[in-house]
């Protein structure tokens, strides 16, 4: 509903924000010194929210180029871990349900991977790997930009990374449809080469997680919730794709994804009903042409 919407839009970029004594209180802890000796300038109001942290600007003196730089210096909520072991507890309870809504589904592996995946973001240091291996591979990319992390000032619970400035999601809908458009092309790209490129997933995409730039380039932020594929899984994302796309395929396209775990071998659908419902997720691309998103669609 509307009203819904409108107030979880609120929590992309800006929810309520924890005490600068606080903040300070983490910063301390986790790195050692006050915040204010720690950085050559630190902010104590935070400039934005991320999902289990908030975010303050600062200045560092780089330890390889021996310059002032202005980062965003993400700080981890105090007691969230056990907030989120308490939520954790109640996931279960979405396998149940999904399993009355999708009864040809075995939900249990995706709610064990929920579970997985989640907890992993708790770990800033974790995230920091992960944005490093994608800033690395996107390096010099004309449109994708990924920011550097500063692995001196952070921790599992401090993550520090070059500070960048652009437009917000709601800015970009005030653009004109060329620069949206370059935007979601970006978004796309980014999506699938990493996919295919490195065999790895960000799976926390929201507004809040893009800055947008003119020209179509996006930053994109947020590394703690990543999805790491084997060779023998993008073999079958591929297979499926050859089959529903390429080959129109329905039945391969059946047996890999019941062999995936994706769908149930005795569930009580046709091929052609399982076809007409998953070919909705390849309309796109299946052929070359200008297609506008809706609400409906």
């Amino acid at each position: 509903p509307a009203p819904m919407r409108a107030a979880l839009s609120q929590l992309q970029a800006s929810a309520p924000p924890m005490s600068s004594d606080l903040a300070a209180q983490v910063i301390e802890r986790e790195l050692g010194g006050d915040p204010h000796k720690i950085f050559i300038e630190w902010d104590p109001i935070p400039i934005a929210s991320a999902s289990i942290g908030q975010v303050h600007r600062a200045v560092v003196l780089d330890p390889k180029t021996g310059k002032e730089r202005a980062v965003a210096v993400k700080v981890q909520y105090p007691g969230v871990d056990k907030a989120i072991d308490a939520d954790l507890k109640n996931a279960d309870l979405l396998g149940a349900l999904l399993q009355q809504g999708f009864s040809g589904l075995d939900p249990s592996d995706m709610v064990q991977e929920v579970k997985e995946r989640i907890r992993e973001e708790l770990d800033y240091s974790r995230e920091a790997h992960n944005q490093t291996i994608f800033a690395n591979y996107y390096s010099g990319h004309p449109y994708i930009n990924v920011p550097e992390v500063l692995p001196t000032f952070s921790t599992s619970r401090v993550l520090t990374s070059e500070l960048v400035n652009g437009m917000s999601f709601a800015q970009l809908m005030e653009t004109d449809q060329e620069q949206k458009n370059l935007a979601g092309e970006c978004l796309f790209r980014f999506v699938f080469r990493s996919l295919y490129g490195i065999h790895k997933f960000n799976g926390d995409p929201h507004p809040g997680n893009y800055i947008f730039h003119k020209d179509g380039k996006v930053t994109f932020l947020d590394f703690g919730l990543i999805k790491h594929f084997t060779v023998d899984e993008m073999n079958m994302f591929q297979s499926m794709v050859k089959a529903a796309v390429l080959d129109n395929d329905m039945e391969t396209y059946r047996r890999v994804i019941e062999d995936a775990g994706m769908f149930q071998k005795d569930a009580p659908f046709s091929t052609e009903e399982a076809g007409d419902y998953f070919a909705h997720f390849y309309e796109p691309v299946r052929e070359s042409k200008d297609m506008t998103w809706t609400t409906g669609y």
